[in-house]
């Protein structure tokens, strides 16, 4: 859908971020996660977050969880 092939889970979500122009700390208030696990997933730290992580990301970014881990 965005064109972003086999991209890791990161790289997706920074180029939604900045698309949006949504910075961590905004995401965190849209998402109610805290920054620390938003940074995490934006660094490939975490690569698997939880499903309601995964869930609440998503919504904020008005796209399909599938849109960012393909694995989901």
């Amino acid at each position: 859908m965005f064109g972003f092939g086999r991209r890791d889970p990161s790289t997706k979500l920074k180029v939604l971020m900045a698309e949006r122009d949504i910075n961590v700390s905004e995401l965190a208030d849209m998402t109610g996660l805290h920054k620390n696990t938003i940074v995490a997933i934006r660094t490939g730290d975490t690569t698997r977050p939880c499903t309601e992580t995964r869930y609440a990301i998503a919504r904020a970014l008005n796209v399909k969880v599938n849109d960012i881990w393909t694995n989901a």
